[in-house]
This record gives C-alpha cells, sequence and structure tokens, in this order.
C-alpha cells in the first residue's frame, strides 16, 4: 500500500474553507498534508481531527512557490496567533492549528478583500490575453473562422465571472 499520495490543487481564491475543509476530510481518512511538491503531497497516518486554515495572501504572486521573505514574515505573524505554516502555493497559504486555541489569522471582511484583490488580479490578466487574442483574430478571422466564435464565448465567461466579483 502507498504511504504517499499527491493530488491537483483544484481550489480558487475564493474556495479557501472548501480548500481546508478538504485537508481536514484526508486527515480524518489518514492522510496527512505534508507539503506543497508538484501539488499537494499526503503521507499515510493514523485518521486524526487536524484544524487547518487556508489564507489568500496578497503580497505574493501568482507564480510563487514556496515561501518567499514576505511569506515567512507572515508565518511569524500567524505562529504567534497560533497558526502553524505548512506551506504555500501561488496567493495560497497553508496552516495548521497547534495545540489550543488559535485566534483567526485575519478578519473575515480582511479575508474577503484578499480573494476579490487576488480574483481580480486573474480577471484583470484574462482581459488582457482575451484582448490580445481577439486583437490578433482581427487579422486572421478570414483564416480561422472558428475562433471567432470561441473568443466570443471566453470573453462572456470571463465577463460573468467579473461580475460574480463585483456583485
Amino acid at each position: 500500500m502507498k504511504n504517499r499520495k499527491h493530488e491537483p490543487i483544484l481550489f480558487s481564491y475564493r474556495d479557501c474553507d472548501d480548500f481546508a475543509a478538504y485537508l481536514e476530510e484526508q486527515a480524518r481518512l489518514g492522510w496527512h498534508f505534508k507539503e506543497i511538491h508538484m501539488g499537494l503531497v499526503f503521507e499515510r497516518g493514523e485518521p486524526a481531527e487536524i484544524r487547518y486554515r487556508v489564507e489568500v495572501f496578497p503580497k505574493r504572486r501568482e507564480d510563487d512557490d514556496g515561501a518567499t521573505w514576505e511569506t515567512k514574515e507572515y508565518a511569524a505573524y500567524c505562529e504567534a496567533a497560533g497558526w502553524k505554516f505548512l506551506g504555500s502555493v501561488r496567493k495560497f497559504c497553508i496552516f495548521e492549528q497547534m495545540e489550543g486555541e488559535a485566534v483567526p489569522i485575519v478578519t473575515d471582511e480582511e479575508r474577503l478583500a484578499n480573494v476579490v484583490r487576488a480574483e481580480r488580479g486573474i480577471l484583470t490578466t484574462n482581459w488582457w490575453e482575451t484582448l490580445t487574442i481577439a486583437f490578433n483574430l482581427t487579422f486572421f478571422a478570414e483564416d480561422f473562422p472558428m475562433m471567432v466564435p470561441i473568443m466570443l464565448a471566453v470573453g462572456l465567461c470571463i465577463l460573468v465571472r467579473t461580475i460574480s466579483l463585483v456583485g
């Protein structure tokens, strides 16, 4: 039987609570989160009740993999609040509750603001890429007529995501 397993990270920034609940469920099944290395890495162990917290740290970049000095400073702050830093990828930071009671890392308002800021950054990039492709399509629409409806569909999806963030 395998003692380690790797899982992809399939959570968006607005799914922080679901991400933490997933890690907690894996711990109850005996799979304990160990690190982030090309996805989530779990090791088999005894089933346990472990409380996790997943936060969006806005000072990180989308391409950050591992702890930056800002992340280490943030981790020290969180450790003082009762949360052990376990790893980070993109703008996600994963914490495990240490012994005893832990206070919330951020307020609900700060958490929502961090998630919205991170999601807006992704949407800005998506809009820029869509506009760039649309601009190029104006030159190649005759050669690739099927790309026009595809780009319209992509633009509509991005518009719906944008409206859901604003609303």
